[in-house]
């Protein structure tokens, strides 16, 4: 699991797009989920998309979406393909806002 300092370095300066993907072994701790859905991650993130690896983990991120109620756009998907597909068109979106 990646650490939560490891992944303010990775996002520092610029806005980005978070892709999530779990699988049936996967856990997330309570402090990153709280994280992925504060105000600091929401500034230095334009979209994240969460990947589900089974219905188990399709409840889960149903259940994060809900209880934590992210300060940004978050979307759930079945694979990889269609998050990142998802992700470009937002960025597409943001940049014809920016232009």
């Amino acid at each position: 699991m990646i650490l939560l300092k490891e992944i303010n370095k990775r996002i520092a300066g610029d806005s980005h797009y978070c892709v999530l993907v779990t699988s049936s072994n996967s856990t997330i701790s309570k402090e990153a989920r709280e994280y992925i859905a504060s105000e600091s991650f929401v500034q230095k993130t334009i979209a994240k998309a969460i990947v589900t690896g089974d219905v188990w983990q399709r409840i889960l991120a149903n259940w994060y979406v809900k209880l934590n109620q992210p300060k940004l756009l978050t979307k759930i998907f079945d694979d990889r393909e269609s998050a990142l597909c998802w992700l470009r068109k937002q960025r597409d979106r943001t940049f014809s806002e920016i232009a």
